[in-house]
């Protein structure tokens, strides 16, 4: 899947949920953390950086706080 297609996965899990950071173990966390994992393949944490800079400005900052958190500790992402 290419990079434009998982962000707009994201965009689409945040307006959906209202909300990146589900519980452990929920399907919502697994489902971004996955796509962290597949943002951090594709093209590492600068990748990561650039998903997380739509999530800000498309969803806010609220979301894109959930979003550092849910991916603490995916390929390089400190949250």
């Amino acid at each position: 899947m290419n990079p434009a297609d998982l962000i707009n996965q994201l965009l689409a899990i945040g307006t959906k949920e209202q909300a990146l950071l589900a519980p452990r173990g929920s399907e919502v966390r697994g489902r971004v953390q996955s796509i962290g994992a597949a943002l951090d393949e594709a093209g590492g944490k600068e990748l990561m950086l650039r998903a997380h800079g739509v999530i800000r400005q498309k969803l806010g900052p609220v979301l894109a706080r959930q979003l550092e958190a849910a991916w603490d500790g995916v390929g390089d992402w400190l949250g």
